[in-house]
């Protein structure tokens, strides 16, 4: 696929041409069709698979921020690195088989979907800090902008929305 204009003319992401994705409208590009390239790899749970899917998303993150001028901070950074853990970690645990960890973004944003074979969506429970374990959609909820839980034929897919544009939570 051909290169595409990025912000300021800078040459980033590549063209796609999906009828069902919104052109990319956060920058000089807007209206060109153009979107950053998303960044995907399939996971089997063998050892160093989340670490594999912070890395996969740390180089993400790095070439949005050179390629798109996303203002990705050390701490927001930090934030996306954390909700790739507890979303892959979900998927081991609760799927029992492989998982798909989605990266697309732009400018101004971060989506980072998980997919899986579970046919059951996270339980998100009440903040309790003397309950053992069950705290990991209460950090990923903390920490993103938006999330969504869906059955899907396949499974499951859960995406969370990070705004880069807003200011990190304290």
């Amino acid at each position: 696929m051909p290169q595409c204009q990025g912000p300021g003319g800078h040459r980033g992401g590549r063209e796609r041409h999906d009828r069902d994705q919104a052109p990319y409208a956060g920058n000089a590009a807007a209206g060109s069709g153009c979107r950053p390239s998303p960044g995907a790899a399939h996971y089997d749970g063998a050892i160093g698979s989340i670490g594999a899917a912070r890395q996969l998303t740390a180089d993400f993150l790095h070439q949005l921020a050179a390629e798109w001028y996303a203002p990705v901070s050390a701490e927001r950074m930090q934030d996306v690195l954390l909700v790739v853990s507890e979303l892959a970690t979900n998927a081991e645990r609760h799927s029992g088989g492989p998982y798909l960890v989605e990266l697309e973004g732009d400018a101004e944003s971060v989506r980072v979907t998980v997919w899986d074979s579970g046919s059951t969506l996270p339980r998100v429970f009440a903040p309790d800090p003397l309950r053992i374990g069950g705290h990991g959609m209460e950090i990923v909820l903390r920490l993103c902008d938006g999330l969504t839980m869906e059955l899907v034929p396949v499974g499951k897919r859960v995406r969370a929305h990070f705004d880069l544009t807003r200011p990190t939570v304290a």
